[in-house]
């Protein structure tokens, strides 16, 4: 059901902004991810309440002085979701760097939809590659300042009702710039005529002339992830 990421060492997504600044999201780092994700679903114990997870949470806060119980809980219905995704079963001993690359779009314009101190939800698609990169946090505060002009921050802590609401927002602002249907991939003309992106706004293995537009961003009906337009430096 799966493969070693390091099979994939050398599979990238790039992303060129305007000013001729290169950033890569690794395939490999995708497939790390997924892989975790499947270990932590085949011991369900370890995020529904109960002993052991308890004793795990104790042994934790002895160690980093940090409320992680209610954190660990909250996963348990993104792992949920992430079980009926194509993702839990496909298998990696093929590469399909289109299905990734378009992965990566996706994840690239819901950045470039972001606006500071206003809430941004994704679909389960964007959210799957939206934590895959914060896993480097380095990288993704660069990735996330160049794009956004600031560091968007990931809230999974939100009330359903509110994130439902921001989710029918973000369709709309999605629909709007893109031509498209939220949770539908891009086509690569809408993407090339609208005014969020440059005109030069597409991910690819190369960047000879695959690049995103730089500078700062553009302005199922649930939302599947956490999601906040505040930057998380304040």
């Amino acid at each position: 059901m799966g493969s070693s990421p390091s099979s994939f060492s050398n599979v990238e997504a790039t992303i060129q902004i305007k000013d001729g600044i290169t950033f890569r999201i690794s395939y490999a780092d995708l497939v790390d991810h997924i892989l975790l994700l499947r270990k932590v679903i085949s011991h369900p114990e370890m995020t529904e309440q109960g002993a052991k997870l308890d004793y795990f949470i104790q042994d934790y806060c002895k160690r980093m002085a940090h409320q992680v119980m209610i954190t660990v809980i909250r996963q348990h219905d993104f792992l949920e979701k992430f079980q009926k995704h194509d993702l839990y079963e496909r298998s990696f001993k093929q590469q399909d760097l289109s299905y990734f690359e378009q992965l990566v779009q996706n994840y690239v314009l819901f950045l470039k939809l972001a606006r500071e101190n206003e809430m941004i939800v994704p679909t389960f698609d964007i959210d799957i590659i939206w934590h895959s990169h914060m896993r480097r946090p380095i990288h993704y505060r660069t990735v996330s300042k160049a794009l956004c002009g600031f560091v968007l921050d990931h809230d999974d802590a939100i009330e359903q009702n509110i994130l439902s609401n921001s989710y029918q927002k973000t369709a709309e602002r999605w629909k709007q710039a893109y031509k498209t249907d939220y949770d539908h991939n891009i086509d690569r003309k809408n993407i090339e005529a609208s005014r969020y992106v440059s005109s030069c706004a597409a991910v690819g293995s190369g960047c000879d002339s695959i690049c995103v537009g730089g500078g700062g961003c553009g302005g199922d009906g649930e939302g599947d992830g956490g999601g906040c337009g505040e930057d998380c430096e304040d």
